[in-house]
C-alpha cells in the first residue's frame, strides 16, 4: 500500500535536500506495519514508538487513548517489525529503532522489564550502519518522588512542564464558560500552546488567545509561579508594564490562576 501523500511529500523533500540529514518520525504505529518498509526503501532513518509504560494494567489506566486505540502488544510489535528492517533498505542509511517508556510510572521492576524485553528481542546483527537498533528512552520523570504530583500520564520530559500542564485542562474548561469573544487572553510562551491544546480539544475558539481584539472588553492573564511564569514576567512578556498595572485574582487552580488586567483609571 502507498504512502499517504503527505508521508511521502515530506520524506521525499527532506532526503532530496541532500544535506546528510538524519530523518525520523515519532509517531503511534501505522494499522498497516508494511508501510514501514517503504519508509525504510524511501531512506528514512528513525522510527520511535512512545508506549510508555510497560505493566499491561497500569497502561490501561494511564493510557486509556493507546490502549483503545492500538493496545500494548500492537506497540510492542511495532518496535519488533520495525528493528528488523534495518537489514532491508539502503545500506548506507543508518536504521533505528526507538521503545520509549516513561519511567517513575509503573514500578521500577517494569521499567527494567521493557529494558530486558527490548535487548533481549530487539538487536539484530548486521552491518554497522543498518542494522536496526531499539532503544529505550526512559524520560527521567519521576513524579511520586520528585515532584509529588500524582502518576498523570505526560509526555513532557521536565518538571516545569510536568507542573504546567497539570490543570490547563480545567483551566480551559473555565474558560470555556467565562471567556466572551471581546476578551483578550494573555499568556506566557511557555503555556500558551498547551492551552491552545485544551482550547482546541474541546472545541474552543482561539481567537482570544492568538488574534485577541485591538480593545478588549476585558484581559484576561494566566500565570503561573510553578513553572517561573509570574504575573510580573507574562506582562513584560506581552507587552504590558508591570509596574502600572493592576491585576485581580479570578479564579486559583491547583498551579496556575487566572487574573483580569484592570484598565488604566483613565479608560475606566
Amino acid at each position: 500500500m502507498p504512502l499517504a501523500s503527505d508521508q511521502s511529500v515530506i520524506v521525499d523533500l527532506l532526503l532530496a535536500l541532500g544535506l546528510g540529514l538524519l530523518v525520523g518520525f515519532q509517531t503511534p504505529p501505522h494499522r498497516d506495519l508494511k508501510r514501514y518498509d517503504r519508509l525504510r526503501e524511501m531512506g528514512l532513518n528513525r522510527v520511535s514508538f512512545c508506549f510508555e509504560i510497560f505493566d499491561r494494567e497500569i497502561f490501561k489506566d494511564i493510557c486509556p487513548g493507546k490502549h483503545a486505540e492500538y493496545s500494548l502488544d500492537y506497540y510492542l510489535e511495532a518496535v519488533r517489525y520495525c528493528a528488523q528492517l534495518g537489514r532491508r533498505g539502503p545500506r548506507h542509511e543508518p536504521w533505528v529503532t526507538n521503545g520509549e517508556i516513561i519511567a517513575g510510572l509503573e514500578p521500577p521492576e517494569s521499567s527494567i522489564a521493557a529494558i530486558d524485553w527490548i535487548g533481549a528481542r530487539l538487536l539484530p546483527a548486521g552491518p554497522s550502519m543498518a542494522r536496526a537498533t531499539a532503544a529505550v528512552l526512559a524520560l527521567a520523570i519521576c513524579l511520586r518522588s520528585t515532584t509529588g504530583l500524582p502518576a498523570r500520564y505526560n509526555e513532557w520530559n521536565n518538571n516545569y512542564e510536568i507542573y504546567a500542564n497539570t490543570d490547563l485542562d480545567e483551566v480551559a474548561g473555565y474558560l470555556k464558560t467565562s471567556l466572551a469573544s471581546s476578551d483578550a487572553l494573555v499568556v506566557g510562551g511557555l503555556l500558551d500552546f498547551p492551552l491552545e491544546y485544551y482550547f482546541r480539544i474541546r472545541q474552543m475558539p482561539i481567537t482570544s488567545l492568538r488574534r485577541p481584539p485591538t480593545r478588549p472588553a476585558r484581559v484576561i492573564l494566566l500565570a503561573n509561579d510553578s513553572v517561573n511564569q509570574p504575573i510580573e514576567r507574562v506582562l513584560k512578556e506581552k507587552g504590558y508594564d508591570p509596574a502600572r498595572a493592576s491585576v485581580r485574582l479570578v479564579r486559583r487552580f491547583t498551579y496556575p490562576s487566572l487574573y483580569e488586567l484592570e484598565p488604566p483609571h483613565s479608560e475606566r
